[in-house]
């Protein structure tokens, strides 16, 4: 099934660098934050929070640890007196930036074997089945199983 290959991959690529950042300490939220950040540092705490599909409180206390621990800064948002602005700090910088290219390496290492055409349409893919995924209206078949599977299902909900 397709679905599990892609899960499967995804878990792959979470659990290497999961083993990558223990070294640091740092969770795999933590390290995802500090990646989106690289790219737009100095986002709202929630447009990241948008970003990184992740309610506002979970991202505000990982902010508050990473800040805690010198990677990261937060300010105040001009905009909005509520929010916080989040920022790579100045010496954690040169670390995010090799954590970073650590990270495209073995994205490189994953598509060993594949020409430049095929990893072009890999992505024309999978981006194909997000959008189809994100546009998805369950069809009356799919409302018809999905019902009667809930209804057979709730002798195990308690």
């Amino acid at each position: 099934n397709l679905a599990f290959t892609l899960h499967r991959t995804a878990l792959d690529y979470q659990l290497l660098f999961d083993r990558e950042m223990a070294a640091l300490k740092l969770s795999r939220s933590q390290w995802l934050l500090l990646a989106q950040l690289y790219f737009c540092d100095g986002i709202n705490q929630k447009d990241l929070a948008d970003m990184m599909q992740l309610g506002k409180v979970a991202v505000g206390k990982l902010a508050q640890k990473l800040e805690a621990n010198g990677w990261i800064h937060r300010t105040s948002d001009e905009a909005d007196g509520r929010a916080f602005k989040l920022m790579i700090a100045p010496d954690a910088r040169p670390i995010v930036a090799d954590l970073v290219e650590l990270l495209m390496l073995e994205t490189e290492y994953s598509l060993d074997g594949f020409s430049p055409k095929e990893v072009a349409a890999l992505r024309r893919y999978l981006s194909r089945i997000r959008d189809n995924l994100a546009q998805a209206k369950p069809s009356a078949k799919w409302r018809s199983i999905q019902q009667k599977t809930l209804k057979a299902a709730q002798r195990f909900v308690r």
